[in-house]
């Protein structure tokens, strides 16, 4: 590890992010995040101690304003995680609201989109920056009574694609992690041993700060031995 890095993690408060955080923390590293509730910013600091430092931020992740302040207080951001949005479950698509169409791709694709124009500048023009998606495995996947689910990720791989290939000039990176596992989480600890962790998602993430992916690529993680060691 070639040092103590600056990362800014979207979503560092939910089941997944809380994993990120711990082992970025864990790893020595500055980690930022940003959450709308101070009480869940204070039980993260609990929750991932480490010896790296935690900079939370109350604020919307869509507000450029507080995507600066973060940068201010916390230097040069070294990686962007966004690891936003939520499994959603109903009836068969066709008789899906569009409401409710709309509800789900709100909080999931075009929170990706709102929040990468906020934090993406941030390591726009940083040498060896990167900025990383974290998408599930439903984006190549169509799942019955979860179809927004597969519509909202498989958006969000080519809203990723279309990013990376726009700042192409840029010295930065523009990936996807994508997750072909279930998710064993602090709220939820239970399941076999070959699904993956939050904390493994963390120590991918970890990884990827020193071994950057070709900007447009996606990583695909399966289980706990796909990690590099």
């Amino acid at each position: 590890m070639s040092g103590s890095k600056k990362i800014i993690v979207l979503g560092g408060a939910g089941d997944v992010g809380e994993g990120i955080v711990r082992q970025l923390r864990q790893a020595g590293h500055h980690v930022g995040v940003p959450s709308r509730s101070q009480s869940k910013l204070d039980a993260l600091e609990r929750v991932t101690a480490g010896s790296g430092k935690l900079t939370g931020a109350v604020g919307a992740i869509d507000d450029p304003a507080l995507a600066n302040d973060m940068a201010t207080r916390m230097g040069p951001v070294d990686m962007i995680v966004a690891s936003i949005g939520s499994w959603w479950s109903g009836p068969p698509l066709i008789d899906v609201s569009v409401d409710d169409f709309n509800s789900v791709l709100a909080g999931s694709l075009t929170a990706h989109y709102t929040a990468a124009r906020a934090f993406l500048p941030l390591v726009r023009g940083r040498d060896g920056g990167q900025y990383v998606f974290i998408n599930g495995g439903a984006a190549r996947m169509p799942i019955p009574h979860s179809g927004l689910v597969s519509i909202s990720a498989a958006a969000q791989e080519m809203l990723k694609s279309v990013l990376a290939q726009e700042h192409s000039k840029d010295p930065i990176s523009i990936s996807t992690l994508m997750l072909f596992s279930m998710v064993k989480t602090r709220s939820r600890p239970d399941g076999p041993p070959e699904w993956l962790s939050a904390d493994d998602v963390g120590r991918q993430i970890t990884h990827m700060l020193d071994h950057a992916p070709q900007t447009g690529a996606t990583i695909t993680l399966a289980k706990p031995s796909d990690i590099p060691a």
